[in-house]
């Protein structure tokens, strides 16, 4: 289990995971489904920061946790409400990431609207080599943000993208100096910006969110058919049980 903490700085809504190197449980995605749903009635409240801590700011889904999952339906509920929640998100999200975002840590930064990055920091989404589609929309964002040839060497090939190469491409602003605190100053002057007129400015920008939430529905659609296949569980089994031993070494 991943674990965060919510603190509040004035207007702007600072969210840390607590541990980087686990990825995010079922429970943690209710869990920030909430809070994302929570921030949203909360007028008060202008902006949403995400950090993590240095080295790896979060590891993606917990996938020994979603196959120990019994019922589907429960599974599938949740991770589309997350995705949901991401995506409909009205507050002004930015993220400070300071080390490697993996798979649904990466995926999920698709949806901030500001992304600062350490000069350490990787992005990757090592879905194909698990045998599942990517998720939370990022087979419609990603060649947005990338461009096609570029989104499907990350999303198909698995490649690692460095600081540079994710500032160049647009995922996300290099950072030489102290990353959160570069958020953290960003998050406090857009709080202070007219909150209607940074709200409609923001809604503008991200476009036809309907088509948006078609294509998670479409991918949490297949991500499940994938979870009822012998074979990519088997699979999933698999590299679960080498992480584990594998962290278990290290330890």
């Amino acid at each position: 289990m991943c674990g965060f903490s919510l603190k509040r700085d004035g207007a702007v809504g600072v969210l840390h995971l607590s541990s980087g190197r686990s990825s995010l449980t079922l429970d943690d995605l209710a869990a920030l489904a909430r809070l994302l749903e929570e921030a949203g009635r909360e007028p008060q409240l202008r902006v949403l920061l995400f950090s993590g801590p240095a080295g790896t700011f979060c590891a993606g889904g917990d996938l020994a946790d979603f196959l120990r999952c019994q019922d589907l339906d429960i599974l599938e509920g949740v991770v589309r409400r997350f995705m949901r929640a991401l995506a409909f998100a009205d507050k002004t999200m930015i993220a400070a990431v300071d080390g490697a975002a993996i798979g649904l840590g990466m995926t999920m930064l698709l949806h901030f609207d500001l992304v600062f990055a350490s000069s350490t920091s990787t992005f990757a989404a090592p879905f194909t080599d698990l045998g599942l589609i990517p998720e939370a929309g990022s087979t419609l964002l990603a060649p947005a943000c990338l461009g096609r040839m570029k989104a499907f060497q990350v999303l198909c090939l698995g490649e690692t993208l460095n600081a540079a190469e994710a500032d160049r491409l647009g995922l996300a602003i290099k950072v030489d100096g102290d990353v959160s605190a570069q958020a953290l100053d960003t998050a406090r002057l857009l709080a202070r910006k007219p909150a209607a007129a940074l709200a409609a400015t923001r809604r503008f920008l991200r476009g036809d969110l309907n088509t948006l939430s078609a294509r998670i529905d479409a991918e949490i659609a297949h991500f499940r058919t994938q979870l009822e296949d012998a074979h990519t569980v088997r699979r999933l089994s698999r590299i679960t049980r080498l992480a584990g031993a594998h962290r278990s070494a290290a330890a």
